[in-house]
Parts: structure tokens; C-alpha cells; sequence
């Protein structure tokens, strides 16, 4: 898994980053008309969570596969990944997850390589400078570069999930 993803700068359109998405796709569709989001050169950068609690299952899933669309891994991505690993014949539907009770066996495997594939943190070039996204936090005291080469500790993968858990 990759767990830094960096996009160069987007000279031609807008960047927009948006929060927890939890399947609430009619709402974000609506947000970005009424921004004028052009698919064609902005880019959507999300902090994770694209799962769970909504009803737009299909729609925030179909996002994944957008060329403009970008997210993290957010802790409900990591939820549900972590049960489906531990014990993948078992229903699960903790934290607005009775979707996944929905999805049929042979594609959950696929669903949580995808999630899985997910980055920690995107990293964003601006004419301003870089513009760091993760899900939850950076361990205080530690500056972003030495946060993105320590993306592969378990204790900073934590902080970037849960924050303060």
C-alpha cells in the first residue's frame, strides 16, 4: 500500500478537499455543482470516510474510480478492513457498516484491496507550497516530512486514523 500519495499542481483548474463523505453523495454532487466543479480540470481531495452511515453506497464507491477524485484512508475504511481481514465470513456492520451486509462475498474482496489501497496522506503541491491531507492528525511536535517518511510506523498510522484515540 502506498501510504503517501503526491499530486503536483493543478495549474490547470481548482483543488477542493472536503471531510467525512459517509456515502452522502446527493449532498457532495450538490456542494460541487453549486461550486461550479469542473470535472474536467479541478480535483476533489477527500480526508476519508467515504463509507458508511449514508445512503449513496454505489455513487461513493463509483468515486474511487473518478481521475479527479482523491481520498485518504479514514478510520471507517480501516474499520472495516481490519474486520474483514480478522474474519471475512463474519457479518459486520459496526459504525453505519449494515451496508456491507448488502454487498455479495465474491466482490467484499475486492472492495477491501481497494480501501486497503488507500493512502495514509495525500500530499498536494500549491503555488503556495505543499498542503498536507490525512484523516485525523500529525503527532504534535513532529513536522510533515518526518510524518510522510514515518507513514509506515503502526503508533503515526494510528494518530493519522483516530488522532488522539
Amino acid at each position: 500500500m502506498p501510504h503517501l500519495l503526491k499530486l503536483p499542481q493543478n495549474r490547470a483548474g481548482r483543488d477542493f478537499i472536503v471531510g467525512d463523505i459517509h456515502f452522502k453523495t446527493r449532498e457532495l454532487h450538490r456542494g460541487l455543482k453549486a461550486l461550479g466543479f469542473d470535472q474536467s480540470v479541478d480535483r476533489l481531495i477527500a480526508v476519508g470516510d467515504l463509507i458508511d452511515r449514508g445512503p449513496g453506497m454505489l455513487d461513493a464507491l463509483k468515486l474511487l474510480g473518478e481521475p479527479w477524485f482523491f481520498t485518504v484512508k479514514g478510520n471507517h475504511e480501516q474499520m472495516l478492513i481490519d474486520a474483514y481481514r480478522a474474519s471475512p465470513h463474519l457479518p459486520y456492520s459496526a459504525h453505519g457498516a449494515r451496508w456491507w451486509l448488502t454487498i455479495d462475498d465474491e466482490s467484499k474482496p475486492m472492495i477491501v484491496d481497494k480501501l486497503d489501497s488507500l493512502p495514509m496522506a495525500i500530499e498536494v503541491e500549491t503555488a503556495q507550497g505543499v498542503v498536507g491531507v490525512v484523516h485525523a492528525d500529525v503527532p504534535v511536535g513532529l513536522a510533515w516530512d518526518d510524518f510522510t517518511l514515518s507513514l509506515a510506523n503502526p503508533q503515526i498510522q494510528d494518530v493519522a486514523l483516530w488522532c488522539c484515540r
